[in-house]
């Protein structure tokens, strides 16, 4: 049984359609799924600060008194030098044990 040539064509237009749908449908649901991603990681991290506000508001409170006060330049240079500070206190406190081991 022979089929019309003119339904063949317009199958072929169709699953055309089709495809091309689907391509679009796939590229918006990766933008949506992109954007969910960066909403759920902020969700995320302004959980975390409210759980260490909670366990630390103190500290927390005198951070962003500091931030208010020192404006933001100055007081991320003073965050970055105490990280520095810290980290070169770790990197000595880790090879003075390292020297000594337990006994």
């Amino acid at each position: 049984m022979q089929t019309d040539p003119q339904l063949q064509l317009r199958k072929k237009a169709l699953l055309l359609k089709i495809q091309a749908q689907r391509q679009l449908w796939h590229l918006q649901t990766e933008q949506f799924r992109s954007e969910h991603k960066l909403a759920d990681m902020a969700q995320r991290v302004i959980g975390q600060a409210g759980e260490a506000f909670k366990k630390r508001p103190l500290a927390i409170g005198l951070g962003v008194l500091t931030l208010a006060i020192l404006k933001p330049g100055r007081a991320l240079r003073l965050a970055q030098a105490g990280l520095q500070a810290w980290r070169l206190w770790q990197d000595l406190s880790a090879s003075r044990t390292d020297q000594h081991p337990p006994r």
